[in-house]
């Protein structure tokens, strides 16, 4: 008797511990567009998460000085502010 309330223990103990590790280290497939699962959206978070801090370079692949910056600012106002306006300007499709 003693073995299978062991085994009960046991199993109610590494059945969550076992989906948190699963979803934690990011394997389920978290870029569909099919509608969520009930409870999804409480849990996708987790495995999302942990893809995007696995996939995310660690250092920028640009410096960070102010020319950098500048040189974005003029890029985005030539080649994107026309979709995505401009600070205080809405864009032409909004």
């Amino acid at each position: 008797m003693g073995k299978i309330l062991l085994g009960f223990i046991l199993a109610l103990i590494l059945i969550p511990v076992g989906g948190f590790i699963y979803l934690r280290f990011g394997h389920p497939p978290v870029a569909v567009s099919d509608p969520a699962f009930p409870h999804e959206k409480q849990i996708v978070h987790i495995a999302l998460n942990a893809r995007i801090d696995r996939e995310m370079p660690k250092a920028a692949p640009f410096g960070t000085s102010e020319e950098v910056f500048e040189t974005g600012a003029r890029v985005y106002h030539a080649q994107c502010s026309a979709c995505h306006g401009s600070l205080g300007v809405n864009s032409d499709f909004g």
